[in-house]
């Protein structure tokens, strides 16, 4: 589970509980093995092994799955797609597979030369990486902000140094006006990540970051229990209950044993009876119980 926090919601849960989203749900269960230790009753400590960091050679699933649940639950609304491309002329002493390299790594910090430049236009923004069939990667950017077609393409130019190439002048950029939000959304979350996606074109052993979003981006969050943290502290037997009554319910909607785990809901239909078990249980369980997050 990652541990990134956004706005007072946390994401992909650090604390052991339920979240429940406008577009999912989060379930993080407490998996630790207790046992006896030091004279005392308790967790066991997990001996850490740290290898050497190897580049990120594909878009995986559980990357693919988080960006697809952020997609689906963040609480701005998009008005512009902007796709960012490259020219991308393969030099003399190079061959494609060595442009392809090339223009990856350095891509980056052409992305953030670009965001850095756009800032105030954009706002909150998401974007995920394509590798098109030649190779070349290129990005999708969805923002709440209305860009001009002009404004993005000489900051992008300017970024990746092809301001005098007149093919990246006129295929470089491409803006789009945002005209089914759910629609774009899903595209992005869903589509994107699969087939080619799942793996670098020949030549290219590691592609970075595959998607993030800016900071401070709000997801809709509807509701939360939380038993207890993982550092400690009295487990709430009461929101252990709701927990347990929660996981029963959710297994039965989704047709297979669930103990945790992120589940999207592009509808929203499985969120909105959620919040409705939810509130129930706790007004079962929790009458008398101060501090429960709603």
């Amino acid at each position: 589970m990652g541990r990134r926090k956004v706005e007072g919601a946390v994401v992909f849960m650090e604390l052991y509980g339920v979240q429940v989203y406008r577009g999912g749900i989060v379930l993080h269960r407490d998996q630790r093995k207790f046992g006896w230790e030091g004279g005392q009753f308790g967790p066991l400590k997990r001996e850490v092994v740290r290898g050497d960091r190897k580049p990120i050679a594909a878009f995986s699933e559980p990357s693919r799955k988080r960006f697809e649940f952020i997609a689906a639950n963040c609480a701005c609304e998009f008005k512009s797609l902007i796709t960012l491309t490259y020219h991308a002329e393969a030099q003399n002493w190079e061959d494609v597979e060595g442009r392809n390299l090339r223009i990856v790594r350095r891509s980056k910090t052409d992305l953030q030369r670009f965001l850095n430049c756009m800032r105030k236009e954009l706002g909150h923004y998401i974007w995920v990486q394509e590798f098109q069939g030649r190779g070349v990667i290129h990005y999708h950017l969805l923002c709440e902000g209305e860009p001009s077609q002009e404004r993005c393409t000489w900051a992008w130019l300017r970024a990746t140094g092809e301001w005098r190439d007149e093919q990246a002048i006129e295929h470089a950029v491409k803006v789009d006006a945002v005209k089914g939000e759910r629609q774009v959304r899903s595209y992005l979350g869903r589509y994107l990540g699969k087939g080619r996606q799942k793996n670098l074109p020949p030549g290219i052993d590691g592609a970075g970051r595959w998607w993030c979003r800016s900071r401070g981006l709000k997801l809709v969050m509807l509701r939360q229990i939380i038993s207890h943290s993982p550092q400690g502290g009295n487990m709430r037997h009461e929101a252990v209950c709701v927990l347990r009554s929660f996981r029963r319910w959710l297994s039965g909607e989704v047709h297979f044993r669930v103990t945790s785990g992120m589940f999207i809901d592009w509808p929203g239909k499985l969120s909105a009876r959620a919040v409705q078990v939810v509130d129930g249980l706790i007004a079962f369980y929790l009458r008398s119980i101060s501090g429960v997050e709603l």
